[in-house]
């Protein structure tokens, strides 16, 4: 029931409405308003028994982390290795989503047959790219620097057998008795390569014969040259080549191959041109093969090489 206490009077409750009364219920109105809508009038009173548990499971949880983090302090290596594993898994995923995930602002297109499984990416390999340029470049500058090793025809042959070389003589000017002699002789064949870059050839002729008083002699026959690469020059022959020749030497297959042009003087009467070839035998080294032509007439003669090698050595050597 409303008793009106007079209009002046505070707390009054009157029936007509007057500013007073209104004033007061708008800001009972108000208040009400404000404490509902406030998100802390909403947090429920916590009791004392919850507090305890929930210090008792941060307490926990505190625990659990630092075994976690022992743990982990004790092999770093592997932790870094899970790392970098995440991290590329992370980096295909985010190819592979096309950048939707907000790792990469734009989407990459990536091309059809790209298995994004099989990419390496280490960084560890990134981080040797230098040092193994900077090895192979060393490789390459050594073997630029290093001395070349003697060619397959050098070295020091005996022969071993002929092949026609008696018809080759004829053709040369050689007599009769001569040829007997020259066929029953021991040759040694030396080829090798001077300092200057040219080509000498050393042929020696061992002469089995018997003296005046009947005894058995051997008689050495020495004959040189040296050739320049292209160059013609007068060639020193046997005494039982009639002829005299101009020589060009090239050399063929990387060394494996020399080839002499003969050109002999018109004004003699043994005048033909001849070609000499020494070569080596592709399935056996060892073997050097000296192929005599003349005219119609083709003669061989083998040689093999000696192991004592005193004009040029088959090892290389780096110093």
């Amino acid at each position: 029931m409303l008793v009106d206490n007079g209009h002046g009077t505070p707390g009054h409750k009157c029936l007509t409405g007057c500013a007073s009364t209104f004033r007061r219920a708008m800001n009972e109105r108000r208040q009400s308003r404000v404490s509902t809508s406030s998100p802390l009038s909403r947090i429920p009173e916590i009791k004392e028994s919850d507090k305890q548990n929930c210090n008792e499971e941060n307490n926990n949880n505190s625990r659990r982390g630092s075994e976690d983090d022992s743990d982990r302090s004790i092999s770093p290596i592997t932790d870094m290795k899970t790392l970098r594993a995440h991290s590329i898994q992370d980096r295909r995923l985010s190819l592979q989503d096309g950048g939707r995930s907000g790792s990469l602002p734009r989407k990459i297109i990536i091309p059809e047959g790209l298995n994004l499984s099989q990419m390496n990416i280490n960084e560890e390999d990134e981080d040797q790219l230098p040092e193994k340029k900077n090895a192979s470049r060393r490789n390459s500058l050594a073997k630029i620097l290093a001395p070349q090793g003697p060619d397959l025809v050098e070295g020091r042959f005996t022969m071993i057998g002929n092949n026609n070389f008696e018809q080759f003589l004829e053709a040369v000017g050689t007599g009769p008795l001569s040829r007997n002699m020259v066929m029953r002789a021991k040759v040694t064949l030396n080829i090798s390569r001077t300092p200057d870059k040219q080509w000498q050839i050393v042929t020696e002729t061992a002469i089995k014969a018997k003296s005046v008083t009947g005894y058995s002699t051997c008689n050495r026959k020495l004959t040189q040259n040296k050739f320049k690469e292209g160059e013609p020059k007068p060639e020193l022959l046997d005494d039982w080549d009639q002829r005299d020749v101009f020589t060009t030497l090239f050399r063929e297959d990387e060394g494996a191959r020399l080839k002499l042009e003969q050109y002999a003087d018109k004004d003699q009467k043994y005048h033909d041109d001849s070609t000499v070839v020494f070569a080596v035998d592709r399935e056996d080294t060892d073997i050097l093969i000296a192929t005599f032509m003349i005219n119609n007439v083709m003669a061989w003669r083998k040689f093999r090489r000696m192991a004592n090698n005193t004009g040029g050595s088959r090892r290389h050597s780096i110093v």
